[in-house]
C-alpha cells in the first residue's frame, strides 16, 4: 500500500535529467572507468583467515 501515486515515467525522466545537471561530469561518462579503492581490515584478514581454515579442516 502506497501513501502517494507514483510520478508517471515522463516525470521520473524530466526529474533525473535535472538532477543529472548537478552531477561532475568525470562521472557522466559511460566509457571512462573510476576505480574505488577498496581496503580490507584487519578484522575481516581474519575472518577470511579462520573460514578458510575451517573449509580446509584445520
Amino acid at each position: 500500500m502506497l501513501i502517494y501515486d507514483l510520478p508517471n515515467v515522463l516525470a521520473i525522466r524530466d526529474y533525473v535529467k535535472k538532477q543529472l545537471k548537478y552531477l561532475p561530469k568525470k562521472y557522466l561518462a559511460i566509457e571512462t572507468t573510476y576505480q574505488y579503492p577498496v581496503k580490507i581490515s584487519p578484522e575481516l584478514e581474519r575472518l577470511i583467515s579462520k573460514t578458510k581454515n575451517e573449509i580446509r579442516g584445520h
